[in-house]
Order: structure tokens, then C-alpha cells, then sequence
């Protein structure tokens, strides 16, 4: 997981910077994916032990349409040929079983790598076809799972809830299929509402009892995975539409990582470079984990390259 999101970090960085050090970064974070390919089943594995032992023969579905995400962005942001090549050869060795998969998110994961990767080999029919299974069965949970006062396709809110509108827009604006986008922007401007303090900052939904359909609600643990989910997915509607309030909506949610939030506490951390793990009732959890600090950088990246493309 860690290292299919830092090889989004570090190709979105070279794409903006032209950095050599993190096309170097690249390389590191590709060759773990790449030990991770169990080709006897076409499955990435995830949890590894600190004797280097893989613990698992197959990773959770979720994890592999993460390493499909971080591959797709790795074959689009590529700084060379070799890197590129590298990516693309396993991102194609992984898709072939997601069609099997269960899990929406990978479902949403999926979709997002595969835009990366058509951006630059457009003309791949079966990742097409892929993505269009994917985004119908995506759009078939919301259909059948939502209504007027629940426009959400599950029962209980849970975690990496914009990746699942994010990729609705995706594939909406580019199959095309403008139910698919409808159905993506309404799920984000839902998600939005619910997680918006009256004093109008961002109060993320959190893990301890999550939100339901029947009501419940939770307001800690606060998690950066979040924030990241929400920053990416409005500024993916703002290049959509073109419309301003996605764009202030996604600094809104930046901006919870610098204290806008439910207890006027910055997440990230300027002076170690780390991100908190995010905001418990009784105060910032100090660990800093590698997603957490992952998340804020790569929502950092996601305003820097919408900003730099608006001016």
C-alpha cells in the first residue's frame, strides 16, 4: 500500500519538478511492487515481515487496486523508458484479475490507474473495455444502493469514500457516460455536506463507528487518508467542470492538515516533514506514519499542479 502511494508521490513531484532525486525515488518504490507480483496467482502481496518475508501469498483486493493505481501514475509520469516499461508490464500483469474482484474501492482504485495508463496507451481496447465493466458495476452499487436522502452506495460511510465519486467522474467524462458523471458529482457534493462543520471548516467522518444510514455518526479518529481522498477528487471535478467551488473546496479540505479543522491542530508537522496520523478527541495522535504523511504530500501535489494548471 505505502509504497504503490509513494510511487504516486514521487512521479507526480518529477512531473512537476523534473526532479532527479525523485525519479530515483521512483525506481525504489517500483522495484518493491515489482517483488511484491506473485505471478503464480497475478496478485500483489502487501504485508511483508522485517526479515523481509512476504506473510501472505495474496494482498487484499484493495491493496492490489491501490498497486494498480500507483502503476497507471507511474506509466503516465514516467521519467524514462525503462521506468515506464517497468510499469507497464506489471500494471498489465495485475489487471487481468480485478474483474473478479468485490471491493468497490478497488473497483474505484482500478479506474483511477487506468486513466493514468490510457493517457498514454489510449488505444489499449481491453483496458477500455475493463474500465467501463468497472465504472458500470461502480454505478450499478449506487443505483441500487442510494436514495434521495442517501445518495451513497453502501449502508455505512466508511474509509476512502471520495476515491469511489473520483472514479464515477473518471469514467463518466471519459467512456463518455453522463449518468456515471451526474452520479459522481452528487456523491462528492454529498460527502462534502456531511462531512462540513457548521463554522464551515472540514470534520472528517471518523473510524470509530463510521456514518450510517440510520443515523450514527462519528467524529473520531479524524484520518489524513480522508482529507487526501477529498482533495483529489475535487480537484478532479474543478478540471471537469470548470467550475471555482471545487477548487475552494479542495483547499478547504488542504487545509484541515493546517489546523482548519474540528480541534484547531495542525496534522502536519513542518518542523519533522511528517504528517500526525491524524485527530483523536483528545488531541493530534503523534505517530507519523508513512500513509499519513503520504496523504498530505500528495494532496499538497494535487493543489500545486491544479493551481499551476488554472493560472
Amino acid at each position: 500500500d505505502d509504497n504503490a502511494r509513494a510511487l504516486v508521490v514521487a512521479g507526480s513531484y518529477y512531473s512537476l519538478f523534473q526532479d532527479e532525486d525523485s525519479a530515483r525515488l521512483m525506481l525504489t518504490y517500483l522495484s518493491f511492487l515489482q517483488h511484491s507480483f506473485n505471478p503464480d496467482n497475478g496478485r500483489f502481496r502487501n504485508f511483508m515481515s522485517y526479515d523481509r518475508r512476504w506473510l501472505e501469498g495474496v494482498g487484499s483486493e484493495d491493496s492490489h487496486g491501490r498497486s494498480l493505481w500507483g502503476l497507471g501514475s507511474a506509466v503516465r509520469r514516467a521519467p524514462n523508458d525503462s521506468i515506464r516499461n517497468m510499469a507497464v508490464r506489471l500494471f498489465c500483469d495485475g489487471l487481468g484479475v480485478v474483474e473478479s474482484f468485490t471491493s468497490p474501492r478497488a473497483w474505484a482504485f482500478t479506474i483511477i490507474g487506468l486513466h493514468d495508463y490510457m493517457e498514454v496507451y489510449g488505444g489499449d481496447a481491453d483496458a477500455r473495455r475493463i474500465r467501463t465493466a468497472l465504472g458500470q458495476r461502480l454505478l450499478g452499487l449506487f443505483q441500487r444502493g442510494s436514495s434521495d436522502e442517501w445518495p451513497w452506495c453502501e449502508d455505512t460511510v466508511t474509509y476512502a469514500n471520495a476515491k469511489l465519486p473520483q472514479a464515477l467522474l473518471l469514467a463518466g467524462q471519459w467512456i463518455p457516460s453522463p449518468e456515471m458523471f451526474t452520479a459522481g458529482l452528487e456523491s462528492l457534493q454529498w460527502l462534502l455536506e456531511r462531512q462540513t462543520a457548521p463554522a464551515g471548516h472540514l470534520s472528517i467522518i471518523g473510524n470509530c463507528a463510521w456514518h450510517t444510514r440510520e443515523g450514527m455518526s462519528s467524529t473520531f479518529d479524524q484520518q489524513p487518508i480522508e482529507a487526501m481522498c477529498l482533495v483529489e477528487a475535487c480537484a478532479l471535478a474543478f478540471r471537469a467542470t470548470g467550475e471555482e467551488r471545487w477548487l475552494r473546496r479542495a483547499r478547504q479540505c488542504l487545509n484541515w492538515f493546517l489546523g482548519d479543522n474540528d480541534l484547531n491542530t495542525r496534522v502536519y508537522d513542518f518542523e519533522t516533514g511528517g504528517c500526525n496520523d491524524g485527530l483523536q478527541a483528545t488531541g493530534v495522535n503523534e505517530n507519523q506514519g508513512a500513509a499519513s504523511t503520504i496523504s498530505w504530500l500528495i494532496s499538497l501535489l494535487t493543489l500545486d499542479e491544479i493551481v499551476g494548471q488554472s493560472v
